[in-house]
């Protein structure tokens, strides 16, 4: 006979409470996910004074932790269909034209292998161990905390994931295609199009 085995039997993961995801190897993880920050946008010299003063704050940390980017197809289903009733609406053949060439790209991208946005995550961990949970769970907040500061006071959003997002970001490694990580209501993105 053969012995049926779950998928939860081929996942560490024990459980996830508020900010901490609990694994069966006796580690306990927080997540900090980082937003798009465009650098360009500054001058040379903002530029360089964010990059020191992140680099200084980062000085001093010698504790593990890891970053990662996971990769997210785009659904532009919606916006070409925003785009679409935009140009119905559209009045003059130059508001047209335009939009032609908005939807024009997003169907480039959609049909490329380009429509992927890339989402920024730091890991950390303790082993329960070393301490006990609550003296580890007190230790992950703190530094997860600290961490998020550190970008905040050079003005790059950021934020503390807990277990919905968590859910989320587990999904996003598994299977980048299929997952659909909303975007947190607290930072969104402004579609461009042409007020008519």
């Amino acid at each position: 006979m053969i012995e049926q085995i779950t998928a939860n039997d081929f996942v560490d993961v024990k459980d996830i409470k508020g900010m901490f995801l609990y694994t069966k190897s006796n580690k306990i993880f927080c997540y900090l996910r980082i937003y798009p920050f465009n650098l360009d946008l500054l001058t040379t010299e903002d530029r360089r004074n964010l990059t020191n003063r992140l680099a200084a704050a980062f000085d001093g940390d010698r504790k593990n932790f890891m970053y990662c980017t996971l990769p997210r197809e785009l659904d532009l289903d919606g916006y070409k269909i925003f785009l679409k009733e935009k140009r119905q609406a559209a009045e003059t053949l130059g508001k047209k034209r335009i939009i032609d060439e908005l939807i024009k790209k997003a169907t480039d991208l959609t049909s490329s292998t380009e429509n992927y946005e890339h989402q920024h995550f730091y890991k950390f961990w303790v082993n329960v161990n070393d301490a006990t949970t609550s003296q580890a769970e007190i230790e992950l907040r703190d530094r997860t905390m600290r961490f998020r500061d550190m970008y905040r006071d050079v003005q790059i959003p950021c934020e503390i994931l807990e277990e919905r997002e968590i859910i989320k970001m587990c999904n996003l490694y598994s299977n980048r295609r299929s997952n659909s990580y909303d975007v947190n209501l607290t930072y969104s993105l402004e579609i461009p199009f042409i007020r008519g």
